[in-house]
């Protein structure tokens, strides 16, 4: 508190020019008023034998000092002109006139988002053109990262995602995904998974008894799950009220709060995002719940798509990510919410499960990868999914003499470095079956570490790296 000294406020060359001006000619002022009053007093001083009659100009003359006195304040609203208070009401009237002309100008409209300038500070066109030097930390952050799911290795299957044909045609809105193109072959294998309704999930430890489509849903899964993606039903706006890092039901609105308006008023909602206001929905299902006999409200409640079914807002640290869990979207492996501790996921063939959140192993440049620990809803077993580059996951593999393990861990390479060579960036992706004895070990150690005040990050960071070992390789995505 007491370093807070407030915010500076920020004045303009022009500013503080006019300001220096304006003192300079109260100074002036004082300095003609002081003279002119010092002349009053000796003028009339030279009249020593005078009377009332006898001094020009005064008919009733009181003492040299009284009347020098106000004199003084005689010259200073005679020369009080001399200040320019006008000047400030002028100046401001120019900047809005500037601030008119830059809002309507057409080579400051951006067409591809159907946006102009805004000018929100009068003083901003003061100081236009002087900028000299820029200074910037990385790549993205003065332009605009858009990644794109391009390709995907799965169990050495590879699935190509080629981009949209008129790419540069799209309007998207500013940080949108770029739109997938889903590739058949893998849709159709995921349906397989999808018509057979997986009842009983079998030893995801042995990968080799698993079903090339079961791998294909896991590695989905992973894509859906191994991020920091915040999921909300509303756009994120920069309000104190709400906090965007929880997405649960005590910040985002869902379809169970009270309705705001009747169902036949229309709910405003910003254009640019192409959601549908979750308020209709529930005031479509309380007004269906109130004349259950109207065949009229039964077709809206039907017409009305569930909770699930409609896309949530994904806000993520970098487009990577959003990328990632967009992609899993499109094969209907849908991240529909997400809090600290747990993780709701829409799977094909299984529905919508709840994943326990045990840990998240957050990214650091030492180690290029990131990891999360989840315990399945359904066989309570706690895994570890992890992405990270090809330098640091491969050689963290888990040891195999199965033949096909290490012809699909041959075909995987052979595709990394195909594709590496077309200028396609690669994360790879893994996951561990932990049992509860490996887990608990680990954490207790892992506590330790975190308590230790002596080189932490570096006991962190060791902890972490015993954790992602032992891996089994689930396929590898290619991004351009």
């Amino acid at each position: 508190m007491l370093n807070n000294g407030g915010p500076r406020y920020k004045r303009s060359n022009l500013e503080r020019q006019m300001n220096l001006d304006v003192i300079w000619c109260v100074l002036i002022l004082f300095v003609l008023c002081v003279i002119g009053a010092v002349g009053c007093k000796l003028w009339l001083s030279s009249y020593e034998t005078y009377d009332n009659h006898s001094v020009p100009f005064i008919p009733i003359a009181e003492s040299p000092i009284k009347e020098g006195f106000l004199g003084f304040w005689t010259f200073i609203i005679i020369l009080q002109v001399m200040i320019p208070l006008s000047l400030y009401v002028t100046i401001e009237m120019a900047k809005l006139m500037q601030v008119y002309h830059i809002h309507n100008d057409v080579d400051m409209y951006d067409p591809e988002t159907n946006k102009r300038i805004e000018c929100r500070a009068l003083n901003i066109t003061e100081e236009l053109g002087q900028v000299q030097y820029i200074f910037s930390d990385k790549t993205g952050t003065l332009t605009e990262n858009k990644m794109i799911f391009r390709r995907c290795t799965i169990a050495g299957v590879d699935y190509n995602h080629p981009p949209p044909e008129n790419v540069q045609n799209l309007k998207l809105r500013p940080g949108a995904p770029m739109p997938l193109m889903v590739n058949p072959q893998l849709q159709e294998e995921l349906h397989h998974l999808d018509v057979h309704q997986v009842s009983e999930r079998g030893n995801m430890s042995d990968m080799r008894h698993v079903p090339h489509s079961q791998r294909i849903q896991e590695f989905l899964l992973l894509l859906a799950v191994c991020n920091t993606v915040v999921v909300s039903r509303h756009p994120h706006h920069d309000i104190p009220i709400l906090s965007p890092i929880n997405s649960s039901s005590e910040t985002t609105p869902t379809t169970e709060s009270p309705p705001m308006a009747p169902a036949s008023k229309q709910v405003n909602r910003p254009k640019l995002l192409n959601v549908p206001s979750l308020l209709l929905v529930g005031s479509s299902k309380k007004s269906s719940s109130n004349k259950s006999g109207n065949s009229h409200t039964s077709h809206q409640r039907s017409a009305t798509p569930s909770p699930c079914e409609l896309k949530p807002i994904f806000e993520a640290e970098s487009p990577d990510e959003l990328a990632l869990v967009d992609a899993a979207y499109s094969y209907n492996c849908r991240l529909v919410k997400r809090t600290p501790h747990f993780a709701t996921v829409a799977l094909p063939g299984e529905g919508v499960l709840e994943f326990e959140i045990l840990q998240v192993l957050p990214f650091d440049s030492s180690r290029k990868c990131m990891s999360i620990v989840l315990r399945h809803p359904v066989t309570r077993e706690k895994i570890l999914y992890c992405k990270g580059a090809d330098s640091t996951i491969l050689p963290q593999l888990a040891p195999s003499d199965d033949f096909l393990m290490q012809q699909m861990i041959f075909r995987t390479q052979q595709h990394l470095n195909s594709y590496a060579r077309q200028g396609l960036r690669v994360l790879v992706m893994a996951r561990r079956t932990l049992s509860d004895a490996e887990y608990n070990e680990w954490l207790i150690k892992h506590e330790e570490a975190a308590l230790t005040m002596e080189n932490r990050e570096r006991r962190i960071r060791e902890s972490f790296s015993r954790l992602e070992t032992n891996l089994t390789l689930l396929g590898k995505y290619f991004r351009q």
